[in-house]
Formats: structure tokens, sequence, C-alpha cells
């Protein structure tokens, strides 16, 4: 299984924490960023890590579904929060 699938099947199955620690591990530092932004925002805002989510978020160097599914992310996640 490539790690792209791993983080998807991760993500898929709620399993957040387990994402986020595969992006903070240093032997994957050649993760697709840009395929796999939304999985790694959405992770984010589900563990709590909304201003970790928020400062990773830069929509001008993203794709239109990414930036579209990163922003939905976002927005479920400050409205979690209020």
């Amino acid at each position: 299984m490539t790690i792209n699938n791993k983080i998807r099947s991760l993500f898929l199955s709620g399993k957040f924490k387990d994402v986020c620690a595969e992006f903070d591990k240093k032997s994957n530092t050649t993760l697709t960023t840009q395929e796999l932004m939304p999985y790694r925002i959405g992770s984010l805002i589900f563990t709590g890590n909304i201003e970790k989510a928020l400062a990773l978020f830069e929509p001008e160097n993203l794709s239109t579904s990414t930036r579209i599914a990163g922003r939905f992310y976002i927005i479920l996640g400050l409205i979690r929060k209020s």
C-alpha cells in the first residue's frame, strides 16, 4: 500500500490522529502535498488543531478541488469551535 493510499484509508476510517502522525513522520517528506492536503487539514480540524490547519492552508498554491475541500474542513472546524 502506498503512503497516499494509507493516508486516504486512515482518514476515511476516522483515524485522524494516525493521519496527523503520518504527516509528522520525518520519513514521509515526499508526500504529495497537493493531493493529500485536504486529508491533512481535515485531520487537524477533527483533532482540534484549527490554528495549525489555518497556518498550513495556502489557497493560492492549491488546485480548485483541493482548495474547496480545504475550505470545507476549515469552515466545519470553525463552526464546531463556535
